[in-house]
């Protein structure tokens, strides 16, 4: 199994994405993060989805903000990495599913720091501190 984040070659745009889904309110908070292939952030996101009634339709809201956020950014290029497969199993799946998220940590701490924002938050070639520490650690 595949822990460590890996760029692509050429000009495609890697993009990881995950959903920190919170039940009491109810909502989810979609991590992005766009990266090229030197590693260089090209932008990231944290974009609050409202009315979210379970786990797995918060990943299939974040997939989509993926698609949405990629193409207002300007790239049409993109390799999108997160549990967008899980989706499926998931919706297939009698038990809960706990996915390993080694490879998307940086997608789900920005999902997770997300939760602090009213409204959505975008940078571009930067990301916050904490943000911009995980990746360093990559």
């Amino acid at each position: 199994m595949e822990t460590q984040w890996k760029a692509l070659d050429g000009d495609i745009i890697k993009v990881n994405f995950d959903a920190s889904y919170q039940q009491q309110l109810p909502r989810a908070i979609a991590g992005i993060i766009l990266r090229n292939n030197l590693r260089q952030i090209m932008g990231v996101c944290a974009y609050p989805i409202n009315n979210i009634q379970d786990p797995v339709t918060a990943e299939a809201h974040a997939c989509l903000q993926v698609v949405i956020y990629a193409e207002e950014m300007g790239f049409n290029n993109i390799c999108v990495e997160g549990d967008a497969l899980t989706i499926l199993k998931k919706l297939q799946a009698k038990e809960v599913d706990r996915s390993v998220i080694a490879t998307n940590k940086v997608a789900h701490d920005m999902a997770v720091w997300g939760r602090r924002c009213e409204g959505p938050r975008y940078w571009v070639e930067e990301a916050p501190p904490e943000i911009e520490r995980v990746i360093a650690t990559e």
